[in-house]
């Protein structure tokens, strides 16, 4: 028996997707970012992803994705090039108080560019980890984006990273 709670989460899944933008195909090489600097292996997490998508305010002023725009991440410690939408690889880093700065690795800028158009945002890390992923997505031209907090105590638990969804607006 379907409880009238879960049709409920259903059938309001069921609405945002029919109103959510094409999207276009991922493309399939993921890039390796280049680390710039040494960091010692103590402080190496693991594997991280980020997902780069580049969109145009379209004639009706809904965001529209943006194919094939050339992006270019550097922080600190990488450095990286994509063509949207594409994903990045990257070492995450481990937080903790024996690392300076609890390990916190530099913000990422990332510039991209395509028809004459460009757009730059940096990205501060943030705690990785299912609890505290920052998730953001374009839906009928608006970005809806769902942050959970986590406490101080329990944050500090998970490795240094980037958020998985980094969406600009090329102007």
């Amino acid at each position: 028996m379907v409880h009238l709670k879960t049709l409920t989460v259903l059938l309001a899944a069921t609405l945002v997707s029919a109103c959510a933008t094409p999207r276009l195909e991922i493309n399939p090489k993921v890039v390796d970012m280049t680390k710039r600097v040494a960091v010692p292996d103590a402080q190496l997490a693991g594997p991280a992803r980020a997902l780069v998508r580049t969109y145009v305010k379209g004639s009706d002023g809904k965001n529209v994705e943006l194919g094939n725009a050339v992006c270019t991440l550097r922080s600190r410690e990488y450095s990286g090039r994509v063509t949207t939408p594409q994903l990045v690889k990257y070492t995450a880093f481990l937080q903790a108080a024996r690392f300076k700065g609890r390990g916190k690795p530099g913000p990422l800028v990332v510039t991209c560019l395509a028809d004459g158009k460009k757009a730059t945002t940096t990205l501060e890390p943030i705690p990785l980890g299912a609890e505290t992923r920052r998730t953001s997505d374009y839906v009928d031209g608006q970005i809806a984006v769902q942050t959970v907090v986590l406490s101080g105590q329990l944050a500090s638990s998970y490795p240094w990273g980037y958020p998985y969804a980094i969406n600009l607006v090329l102007e």
